[in-house]
């Protein structure tokens, strides 16, 4: 296959995808303006009796700060609270693997790594969760 037969492969694939987009768009902004007619007649019926009333849906807000980020986090990722994971790489071997975050992480004559694994040190020091520790891993 030439560059060429190739090139124009790409700038056709490219128009398709830009088209796909722009019918997107147009289709989004069309359901916008039927959604926002539907409710506009809804209202207009007037208070519907309770019994049969059917919840609307509000909207969920995004979070925004990094302090919003880190309480819906913690919403949905409930787990232990005394251990904090740290991922670790060993770019020789090309493993990666998660080990629980401890204070006492390689300190000498404290933390015997390798040869004893964290989950049977007797000097275990981990490091437990709180909004901190995660909004510095955010980044």
């Amino acid at each position: 296959m030439t560059d060429r037969v190739r090139r124009d492969e790409l700038l056709a694939a490219i128009a398709e995808e830009e088209a796909l987009l722009a019918r997107l768009a147009s289709d989004r902004e069309h359901a916008r303006t039927r959604l926002a007619d539907l409710q506009t007649a809804l209202v207009a019926l007037g208070p519907e009796p309770a019994s049969f009333r059917v919840p609307v849906r509000q909207p969920a807000s995004v979070p925004t700060t990094p302090a919003e980020k880190v309480a819906l986090f913690r919403q949905l990722f409930r787990g232990r609270s005394d251990v904090f994971p740290r991922l670790w790489t060993n770019p020789r071997k090309g493993t990666k693997g998660y080990a629980p975050a401890c204070h006492n992480e390689w300190v000498r004559s404290v933390c015997e790594k390798p040869r004893v694994r964290c989950s049977e040190c007797p000097n275990q020091a981990f490091v437990a969760v709180d909004d901190q520790i995660i909004l510095d891993h955010l980044h």
